[in-house]
């Protein structure tokens, strides 16, 4: 489903504010608008997307099912992993997997970006296919460091797994022909470039055709001013982005500092002021120094929702 606008370009709505009324109109997607889980809408990325606003006002909008595929904490390379789009070359305890139960996961490449080599500060447990065998990869935060393992999902034979074996996450799969945000970079931002190999790996990974995906610009934090060393890595890494995708680049950073409160109904503190001087986000749009508040989620959806409409996007 999706509404015909043809008054909107994506002249007209990328980079420039909109009025409310106006959002409302494009927004104004008729009830009966449905979709199945294998015609969804997902959002990929760390914990700005896991906080989940901006996702649910653009599935609000299209009557989209709505998968919020955010994980906090995780870098460029662990979203890319989980999703599918970058398997990973291990070796295992004993090169072996048994018949049932877990085998720890010794070494993991690319580890760069992966956090010491694939330690995290929580636990976690994916799907994911070792040699094509089905089954969870699993770190237990009860090691220091925290352990991987892999545990196959149906008992079986025990198999051998040479050095350099695959082990793919396949979390994506059910999502790789629908519309989809991708937000990383937050969490390894010094390393621009396995954040733009990931990026890259994520946007290959989607099914022949799907043109339907917005890659979000890396957001300063407002410890991170113009001139800053992190502005400077942020500013480069963004403009890679955008050469790279022209066409599915979402600039929710620079959007929220030139427009994000007064779509949001806020009047501009001194403290905002300032910020907007140093080309950082105002601070009444931040809940803490990195992730925004509700309002500021809520831009965002707006934001993607109209420039969605804009390219037509629908569901197929």
């Amino acid at each position: 489903m999706f509404i015909e606008t043809p008054q909107v370009t994506r002249r007209a709505v990328v980079g420039a504010a909109w009025s409310a009324p106006l959002v409302a109109a494009l927004v104004a997607v008729p009830a009966t608008a449905s979709s199945t889980p294998e015609t969804g809408f997902a959002c990929l990325g760390d914990s700005l997307t896991a906080d989940g606003g901006f996702g649910d006002v653009v599935a609000d909008a299209f009557g989209w099912q709505h998968a919020n595929l955010g994980v906090s904490g995780q870098t460029s390379t662990e979203v890319a992993f989980r999703f599918g789009a970058l398997p990973l070359a291990v070796t295992v305890d004993g090169m072996r997997m048994p018949g049932s139960g877990p085998v720890v996961v010794d070494t993991l490449d690319p580890a760069t970006s992966y956090r010491a080599g694939g330690a995290t500060s929580k636990p976690f447990r994916y799907d994911a296919e070792l040699m094509g065998i089905p089954g969870t990869f699993t770190e237990d935060a009860s090691h220091d460091p925290p352990r991987l393992s892999f545990t196959r999902t149906d008992a079986g034979d025990a198999v051998a797994v040479p050095d350099g074996s695959t082990l793919r996450g396949t979390q994506g799969d059910a999502y790789r022909s629908d519309p989809i945000t991708i937000w990383v970079g937050r969490n390894n931002i010094a390393a621009q470039a396995d954040v733009l190999r990931d990026i890259d790996a994520i946007v290959a990974s989607l099914a022949p055709k799907n043109s339907r995906f917005l890659v979000f610009s890396v957001t300063n934090s407002q410890h991170e001013p113009s001139g800053s060393v992190g502005y400077g890595q942020i500013a480069a890494t963004n403009a890679a982005i955008e050469a790279k995708y022209p066409g599915n680049y979402l600039d929710v950073r620079r959007y929220l500092i030139d427009h994000g409160l007064a779509q949001a109904g806020l009047t501009p503190t001194a403290a905002d002021l300032a910020a907007i001087s140093e080309d950082r986000v105002p601070p009444q749009l931040h809940r803490d120094v990195i992730h925004f508040t509700d309002e500021a989620q809520k831009v965002i959806g707006h934001y993607a929702t109209v420039v969605m409409l804009a390219k037509r996007w629908k569901l197929r």
